[in-house]
C-alpha cells in the first residue's frame, strides 16, 4: 500500500508540474508563430528518387519506419524481392509513408540520424 501511495504521489505532483509546462509551450508557440514568417517547406526540402539500380545495398539494409517514429530493420518478407526499385536513405533524410491506411490518421516519417545507408520502400526527403 505504502508503494502505491508513493507512486500516486509522484503521478499527482508531476500532473501538476505538466499545466504550467503545456502553457510556456503554447506561449512559445505563439510567439514564434507571430515572430517569424510563414513560408513553405517546399521552399527546403525536396523528394529524392535515388534508386539502387546497381545493386550496392542488399537485403540486410531495408528498412522500415516503426510506430516510434525511428529507422527500424524491415519486418517484410523480403524473399526474392528485387531491391533494384528500393530508394537510397543517406544519413539526414527524412522517411515519409504517406499511406496511413494501417495507422488511421497518423503518418509515418523518421529521419535517418545514423551514418549509415539505406534501402527505403518509401518517399525519402532531403534538406
Amino acid at each position: 500500500m505504502d508503494v502505491y501511495s508513493g507512486l500516486n504521489g509522484i503521478a499527482v505532483r508531476n500532473e501538476r508540474l505538466l499545466a504550467p509546462l503545456k502553457e510556456s509551450c503554447n506561449a512559445l508557440l505563439a510567439k514564434i508563430a507571430n515572430e517569424y514568417e510563414s513560408v513553405p517547406l517546399g521552399e527546403y526540402i525536396e523528394e529524392c528518387n535515388n534508386r539502387n539500380a546497381d545493386g550496392l545495398y542488399g537485403v540486410d539494409d531495408v528498412r522500415g519506419i516503426g510506430i516510434n517514429k525511428c529507422i527500424i530493420p524491415t519486418k517484410a518478407k523480403m524473399d526474392n524481392v528485387p531491391l533494384g526499385s528500393y530508394k537510397i536513405a543517406k544519413p539526414k533524410d527524412f522517411i515519409y509513408v504517406p499511406v496511413t491506411s494501417r495507422n488511421g490518421d497518423k503518418i509515418s516519417i523518421a529521419l535517418n540520424s545514423t551514418d549509415e545507408t539505406f534501402n527505403i520502400f518509401f518517399i525519402i526527403l532531403r534538406f
